[in-house]
């Protein structure tokens, strides 16, 4: 018997990575960044042009800081965490071309989920070249 088989490349389109003039709930905002102070994660906000300072979209979760994760190189790798009852702000980041589609893994804290997502290539170097750590 004789088997065949089709490969299927599946693509994943590649978003460009804007912080500015975008779209949040059809109102323009820009996308500015600081650091939890605790943990050093990378925290993500939203400007809004009526607004002075910033809210997060992202969360901290307190029993980890940056330094406890290591990649395979020794590095302390940078992840974005979102709540996992917060979906809209995946889908905005994914959307800006700030974080990966899928969560490199997920923390249980109590009856939700922090999920931590890497950057993208994009916001990566971006990130080395315009925040402090």
């Amino acid at each position: 018997m004789k088997l065949s088989y089709k490969i299927i490349k599946i693509e994943k389109k590649v978003k460009t990575m804007k912080l500015e003039n975008v779209l949040y709930n059809n109102e323009k905002c820009n996308i500015t960044f600081s650091r939890y102070s605790n943990s050093d994660f990378l925290a993500v906000l939203i400007n809004f042009e009526d607004e002075e300072y910033g809210s997060p979209i992202t969360t901290n979760n307190s029993s980890y800081v940056k330094s406890d994760f290591l990649d395979e190189n020794g590095n302390n790798p940078e992840y974005i965490q979102i709540r996992s009852d917060e979906p809209q702000y995946v889908e905005f980041l994914i959307e800006n071309g700030l974080i990966q589609e899928d969560p490199a893994f997920a923390i249980p804290q109590g009856f939700i989920s922090i999920f931590f997502f890497e950057p993208t290539d994009e916001f990566a170097q971006y990130i080395k070249e315009n925040i402090e750590e």
